[in-house]
Order: structure tokens, then sequence, then C-alpha cells
């Protein structure tokens, strides 16, 4: 059969820069029941001090970090990383130059590429690297003197995994932060810090699915005698799909356990360590498999807000975006002809009686026929019938608007679909 190109899931969590992490999945159909299960792994630096090394999250950016153990993120399935691109907002300068370098398990690799003088672009599609579940893995930034002080950094790679005959999404997180031994929450994806409140770690799943292949991996061992434990939580409740670390050993799995998740289900992570159990910074990764065929066929844009959004605001269609009343802060480039459709969200408040908040997707600075609107006493809505075509290089976000009063501290979280041609 012909070629054909799928999306898969890749929420975002980032806050601040629009253009921050992206996890895109291009499963390549060859032949029939054959997916190629490639993902674009995309960041951003968030406008990250240059001249310095500099690590980066595979998948999501907050900032660049000067600790390597705060950037990496677990592989949880077989395959290789290639087709590095990297676009800066500012160059290095005349003189200068900033490379960037694939790091697995702390070495670099072969996988980098070297932007010069007035440049803003580079790339390396010739070297690929080979990692297994569980390596650790992130960007290494370096930039000689007299380069610029800061300057946003996005950053593309592919990885394209061995398993060709299932489509599954990666959900890949890792903490920043020295994780107690108290009872923590994380995201299901990006780079975060931990909490102790879980209400602000949940994302919400718009698809039916399992999720499986949980890996995890900390930066510092429990301690002899100690543990640290990983569990999926669904709806705030516990669930099989868990893992241990104990003692001197830094990784742990559960190949066994899987997880079912219905449209409108939430999901998180619980870490929870023994009462000695040494700081560390954890790192969890799973894979989910979407059930319906409409799903594997399309990939899921995730945005979660961290504040209430004003009236007449935009929001980055992927990430975790603070809206402004500046557009061009917020688009997000599309990366190739297809269409956008099925947007659902979820509000933590509804608007209340005679009120109502309202998502329209905005495609190079226009309105389209893609609106989502959440009126009275419903938290959560979506739409299905409308598709807008958008070709690559469109630059889209959503335009948020509202009624005169809806009731207040809403921390929205939307989803749409792309179906790349």
């Amino acid at each position: 059969m012909a070629e054909r190109r799928c999306l898969k899931y890749f929420p975002y969590r980032g806050v601040g820069n629009p253009l921050s992490p992206r996890l895109s999945y291009f499963p390549r159909r060859t032949e029939e029941g054959l997916s190629q299960n490639t993902a674009v792994f995309m960041n951003t630096s968030g406008g990250a001090q240059w001249n310095a090394p500099y690590f980066q999250a595979l998948n999501h950016g907050r900032g660049g970090q000067t600790v390597e153990a705060e950037a990496q993120q677990v592989i949880p399935c077989h395959g290789v990383i290639r087709n590095l691109y990297i676009e800066l907002q500012v160059a290095p300068g005349v003189g200068a130059t900033s490379q960037f370098t694939l790091r697995v398990n702390g070495v670099n690799t072969a996988l980098l590429c070297t932007i010069s003088g007035l440049n803003l672009t580079c790339n390396n599609t010739v070297n690929e690297v080979a990692v297994v579940p569980g390596d650790l893995a992130c960007w290494q930034r370096t930039t000689t003197a007299g380069g610029p002080a800061s300057g946003d950094v996005v950053c593309s790679s592919l990885f394209v995994a061995d398993d060709k005959t299932r489509d599954f999404d990666m959900l890949m997180v890792a903490s920043r932060s020295q994780m107690t031994a108290v009872a923590r929450y994380l995201a299901i994806e990006g780079l975060e810090i931990d909490s102790g409140v879980e209400a602000g770690k949940i994302s919400i799943i718009p698809f039916n699915g399992i999720i499986r292949t949980l890996y995890a991996a900390l930066d510092v061992p429990p301690g002899v005698g100690e543990t640290k434990t990983f569990m999926l939580r669904l709806n705030t409740v516990n669930t099989a799909l868990t893992c241990q670390i104990a003692g001197l050993n830094t990784v742990g799995f559960d190949l066994v356990n899987e997880v079912a998740v219905n449209r409108g289900d939430f999901i998180d992570w619980l870490i929870t360590g023994s009462a000695a159990s040494a700081l560390t910074k954890p790192k969890v990764s799973a894979l989910y498999y979407p059930t319906l065929e409409e799903v594997i066929d399309t990939t899921k844009v995730h945005q979660r807000t961290p504040s209430e959004p004003a009236n007449n605001t935009y929001l980055a269609i992927n990430g975790r975006d603070t809206a402004t009343v500046v557009e061009a802060n917020h688009q997000m480039i599309v990366p190739d002809d297809g269409i956008i459709k099925n947007v659902a969200a979820h509000f933590g408040v509804a608007p209340g009686i005679g009120q109502w908040r309202r998502f329209t997707l905005r495609v190079n600075g226009v309105n389209t026929a893609l609106i989502l609107t959440i009126a009275d006493v419903a938290f959560f809505g979506y739409e299905t019938a409308t598709e807008v075509p958008v070709n690559a290089g469109d630059l889209v976000c959503w335009l948020y608007t509202e009624s005169a009063a809806p009731a207040g501290n809403p921390f929205p979280e939307i989803s749409v679909m792309f179906l790349p041609d």
C-alpha cells in the first residue's frame, strides 16, 4: 500500500515559551499492519544562558539545566535516535560556535551538530545512536566564548522503535528537583518539579487505551535497606502498574502489568520512598497503546495551563503554557500537511449557569471553524465533527474567550488531534 504518515501522542507541559517541548510520533505504514513507530522529540531551552555547558531533556524543557541528572529521561523501549535538527533564535556570533550533542548514560555520542557565526540552523541526518530500555538520554549544549548571553534553542530529533508490530506512544517524565522520602506526585510527561499535591500533576486521557511497560530510574540509589516505589495513579487511585528500586540499584521496571484507561480519566505518577531513602531525581517512562483506530491514525496535541487564562488571550496547542495577549508568543509550527480535528477540553471549575468558556483554533492568525464551547455546569466537552486543513509551516494556536463572569480558577486542559497526509 502507499506510504502513509501517522502522528502519535505528544503532550507538552512547559511554561513560558510556546516552542517548548513537543513530542510527536510519525509511524510510517509501508505495508498492511506494519508501522515504523517513529517519534519526534522536540524541545526548547526557554532562554537559558549560553556560555556554559547546559543540558536539555529530549521531550520537554523549562530552561537548560546545569546538572545533567535534571535533564535525563529514561528510554522505555529499544530503538535508535537520529535526524537531529537545531534552530536558534539568536546566532552564536562572529567567531563563536554552539554545539549540540546527544548524551546517553552520561557519555557523548556521534549524534551532534554545530552552528557557527551568524548561522541559525544545523542538522545531522547521517549518524544514529542505538538505545535500550533503561538508558538515560538528554542533549548537551556548549558554546564558545563570545556567544550571546542567552537565547532560545529549538531542538528536534527522531526516535525509531525496533518494534514495528503495534502502534504505541511514549510517556516520559523526569523530575529536576530532589525528591524526599515522603509521597510525591509527578505529571505523566515532561521535565517537572515533583509535588506533594496531586491535583497539580494530573492529566486527562482523551482516548481509550492501555498503559504498560513501566521503566523508572534514579540518579542516586535509595541506599542499603531503602527503597523508592513508582506507581501509576488512575483517577487518584493506585493501580497495578508499579515497580520498586531497592538498595544500591538505580533502575526498576514492570513489564507484566497493564492498566486500561478511558476517555476522561485522570493519570499521574506517585513516587514514595522509605524513611531513610536518599534524595534523588526520579525519571519515569511508560508506553501507551491506543485501542481506537481513529486514535492510532492521529496524534494528540495537549495543552495544560498552570494558571487561569484571561478573556481574549492565546495559548500554545502543545505544552504547559501561560496565556497572553500576544499571539506570536504562542504559535507553533505544523510539521506536515494534514488536518486538525477532534478537540476535547476539561476545566477544573464549571463556568456556571448562563456562562461559557471557548477555544477557537487559529491558523496563521485567522479563526477557523474548529471551536469548542463548554457552558453552564459542564466540566468536560469535545467536538468531533469539524476538520481544519493545515499545511507544513502553518502557525497554529488557541484563542481563549469567555462570557462575562464564569466561575474562576478553572485551570483548563485541552487536547486536539492532528492527522497528517
